[in-house]
């Protein structure tokens, strides 16, 4: 009894994602596996760098591990900061990376507009307070980014290493993607399927041993981008798209994880489409493919500022209006009925989903070996 009792306490309620309509209905599992799962540009890194900055603004005196396989460290580190400053330095050709690449490299030249005040400050003003936050982080290890930091299993030793070290100051560990972890040489698995359930179980077993929330990055498999074609205007469905069946035909990922949540652009899925009426969705969102501790099948919206890499709570749900089909080169919207996604999702995913939960629940698979 008192082994659990300690189980429990060690546990706890998971982290508070830091966005209100999450908070209500989910919390980030320690000791186990989040997944932010997506087609590719449908804001995977955007997701994890948010998180990362919610966490850091709402507990900075903890310690942060963002690990990625997929771009450079002094690329996150820029993509993070342009999120924690969210002003417009520079000409907006990549989502200011480019004017602030220059800024860190000491060579960004201000122009009149950076010093205008806005707000009681000024754009220079609010780029100069983030990156002291961000830069003091760095410097004293609360938060580490690191680039391509080994195999899954190296990772998964230096997160045991730190967990050793810090203990409660270490928050949560971060990764970018699941699919790119490459495995140790030697190992003989030859399936790209194979590969990523290992290194999957990998990052499970870290997870349960230091009980710590580790956030990774899942890619849906191609079969995804195809889910929603052909469907009739007007009745685009999110749980079409974000299908836990596409994790498990990478990996399983969603058997190790505790936890994985669906992101979805609405711009990259007009792109996609070529003008398909997505129904009243929200510009950026999010659904529960799986939770071990709550429902799935809930549907969240979030505001998006792609130039900024920053998401945000809604103010309000809006729809794709006119305005962002123009941004992104789609002419208007045709007048018609709209309907409203977050129900028919829910009812449709758990509809069609409940009994294969059920069947992994009881098979236990991988999971209380």
């Amino acid at each position: 009894m008192d082994h659990l009792v300690s189980c429990l306490t060690r546990a706890g309620d998971g982290l508070s994602t830091g966005f209100k309509e999450l908070d209500k209905r989910l919390r980030i599992p320690r000791g186990a596996i989040t997944l932010i799962a997506g087609r590719p540009g449908h804001g995977k890194t955007r997701t994890l760098l948010n998180l990362l900055r919610r966490q850091m603004e709402m507990e900075p005196g903890k310690r942060y591990v963002f690990a990625s396989y997929e771009e450079d460290a002094h690329v996150i580190i820029t993509k993070l900061l342009i999120s924690m400053a969210r002003a417009e330095l520079g000409e907006n050709r990549q989502g200011y990376i480019g004017a602030y690449m220059k800024y860190l490299r000491g060579a960004y030249i201000p122009r009149p507009d950076d010093l205008s005040i806005i707000d009681g400050e000024s754009i220079m003003g609010k780029v100069e307070t983030a990156w002291k936050t961000l830069r003091n982080a760095l410097e004293s290890k609360r938060l580490i980014v690191a680039y391509r930091p080994g195999d899954a299993r190296e990772l998964g030793e230096s997160i045991r290493a730190l967990s050793d070290k810090y203990g409660d100051e270490l928050g949560a560990i971060f990764v970018d993607y699941m699919q790119l972890l490459p495995l140790p040489e030697g190992e003989s698995i030859s399936s790209a399927y194979q590969k990523v359930q290992a290194a999957s179980g990998i990052m499970r077993d870290a997870a349960v041993k230091t009980n710590l929330p580790i956030i990774c990055g899942a890619q849906l498999n191609r079969a995804s981008s195809k889910s929603d074609t052909g469907q009739k205007k007007g009745k685009f469905n999110l749980a079409n798209v974000l299908r836990p069946e596409y994790l498990r035909e990478a990996g399983d990922l969603e058997q190790d994880a505790n936890l994985a949540i669906g992101v979805y652009d609405a711009a990259a899925g007009l792109k996609e489409q070529d003008g398909a009426d997505e129904g009243n969705i929200a510009p950026f969102s999010m659904l529960t493919m799986k939770n071990r501790n709550g429902s799935t099948g809930e549907t969240f919206g979030l505001d998006v500022a792609p130039e900024f890499w920053r998401l945000d709570d809604e103010e309000q749900a809006p729809g794709i209006e006119g305005d962002l089909r123009e941004k992104i080169g789609l002419p208007p919207k045709k007048n018609g009925s709209r309907v409203d996604a977050g129900a028919a999702d829910r009812a449709k995913f758990q509809q069609d989903h409940a009994a294969g939960y059920e069947m992994n629940a009881s098979t236990g698979k991988r999971w209380g070996d």
